[in-house]
């Protein structure tokens, strides 16, 4: 999670960290990373949800302006709580 968050502050205009995370997600952690940023002159906010299964990594991720946030955050969690690794992982490698 660090890794991203450093390169999200290399490449976001006026990047800040919000909250990050360790959650547990049916059964796995999951890194939690919220950053609110500048993009054309509007103020954005920016989650990252990372899994990480031996050597495969998803992350799942979601920007809104920061004055919808409010509406979105619960959507964003849903679609996290949705998301399953294995299942990705399984139709990947049956092409």
């Amino acid at each position: 999670q660090a890794r991203l968050r450093d390169e999200l502050t290399e490449i976001l205009e006026w990047p800040e960290t919000e909250d990050t995370d360790v959650l547990d997600l049916a059964g796995h952690d999951v890194s939690y990373l919220r950053i609110s940023h500048q993009a054309a002159g509007h103020s954005l906010v920016t989650e990252l949800w990372t899994w990480v299964l031996g050597d495969e990594e998803w992350t799942v991720t979601g920007t809104v302006s920061l004055e919808a946030y409010p509406t979105f955050c619960d959507v964003f969690e849903s679609i996290a709580d949705a998301f399953s690794p294995e299942e990705v992982s399984q139709r990947r490698r049956a092409g």
